[in-house]
């Protein structure tokens, strides 16, 4: 990507930053609005930072920002389907801006492209699977898995850390419906087994990253149709200020996956997951 495009890039994110801001402050249209200024510019900022970690990690949206706004006191089946839609837009960007820079070539009929739409096609699977799930469990139940789940998910990235398995097609099935499944009931969860799976079978980082975010499309938008088709007692209130927030990040990401390592990185997310895991579940069982 030539200098002024960068430029050009970071110029349009912090535009679309700012409107959003200005919008959550000051709502100048003629219906309610979806938060009051406070809560909608902290989901806004909120947003933004996971979705930097996860663009650029391929993994850390859904289970960093999902325990947040929970600890914060949303109700799971508000938080689940809006981070599914706003996902969407960031992951297929954030590809986009990856196959652009050159961290990878994810044209149709390549290697990339394949390991894409196996991951992609299976993963949509489990979500669909997971999202009807998810609407016939109880807030208690599912706010329970979602906590234990998020932290299993944060050890295992730890655990996996500087280990390798040999590549194989059916393994790349196998993390694709698992990690959808993590998605459609958590909203996140996918990134840590899809890029940490493949990182461990030896695809290269910059690679593993860029079709995680292509692939996730596919279950972000299983996911949020799911539920918008299967009904329940759900609002999509978070969702335009997760999405302009998570949209607005990947420009920074993909310039700065060209420079980091994000397999060394996997063990901040690791961390950062357990952490928030436990402390979803402290405040379910303890406070």
């Amino acid at each position: 990507m030539a200098l002024s495009r960068k430029y050009q890039a970071i110029f349009v994110a912090l535009l679309l930053m700012g409107v959003a801001t200005a919008l959550s402050i000051w709502w100048p249209f003629p219906f309610n609005r979806w938060l009051v200024a406070g809560p909608a510019l902290t989901v806004l900022w909120l947003s933004f930072a996971s979705g930097y970690v996860d663009a650029t990690l391929g993994m850390g949206y859904g289970l960093t920002l999902t325990p947040i706004l929970l600890i914060l006191g949303y109700h799971p089946l508000d938080v689940v389907p809006a981070v599914l839609a706003a996902q969407f837009g960031n992951n297929l960007v954030a590809a986009v801006a990856h196959h652009t820079i050159g961290n990878v070539d994810l044209r149709p009929g390549g290697r990339a492209f394949w390991i894409t739409v196996a991951v992609g096609v299976s993963s949509t699977v489990g979500t669909v699977f997971a999202a009807l799930l998810a609407l016939r469990l109880s807030e208690n139940i599912l706010e329970a898995w979602i906590g234990i789940l998020v932290f299993s998910i944060g050890v295992t990235t730890l655990a996996s850390y500087g280990r390798h398995l040999r590549f194989s097609w059916p393994k790349m099935l196998l993390f694709g419906a698992f990690a959808g499944f993590n998605k459609g009931t958590t909203g996140g969860g996918y990134g840590p087994v899809v890029t940490g799976g493949q990182l461990l079978a030896g695809v290269p980082p910059a690679n593993a990253v860029a079709i995680t975010q292509l692939a996730e499309t596919f279950a972000c938008v299983a996911g949020a149709v799911t539920f918008f088709v299967g009904g329940g007692d759900f609002s999509w209130r978070l969702a335009p200020y997760m999405a302009a927030g998570a949209i607005a990040s990947v420009p920074f990401s993909a310039l700065t996956v060209r420079v980091l390592k994000p397999v060394q990185l996997k063990i901040s997310v690791g961390l950062v997951t357990c952490t928030l895991g436990a402390l979803l579940l402290l405040r379910m069982f303890v406070f």
